[in-house]
């Protein structure tokens, strides 16, 4: 999608700029979760290259995203709205 390091940092600059134009709205409680994905947080993780939406058609065991995983942490299930994985292996979550 990004070809350089110029394309990516003209994008990131766009999205803080959108978000700055209309910080008030976005901080309101009726301003959902899956908005704010939609918005902000899955075009931000497009920048920095991860495939959030399975573009590259991976079996489901080698997604580098998957969505709301679920895990077991101190013996309860949790899902963290965001599973990034390389080669098929969690490497970080964003809740």
């Amino acid at each position: 999608m990004f070809q350089s390091k110029e394309e990516r940092l003209s994008a990131l600059t766009k999205l803080i700029e959108k978000f700055s134009q209309n910080e008030e709205e976005y901080k309101k409680s009726n301003y959902k979760e899956a908005k704010l994905r939609t918005d902000f947080l899955n075009p931000f993780f497009k920048i920095l290259d991860w495939d959030i939406e399975n573009a590259e058609g991976k079996s489901e065991k080698y997604r580098d995203v998957i969505i709301e995983d679920r895990i077991e942490i101190s013996g309860s299930r949790r899902a963290p709205d965001f599973c990034f994985r390389i080669g098929g292996q969690p490497k970080f979550y964003v809740e």
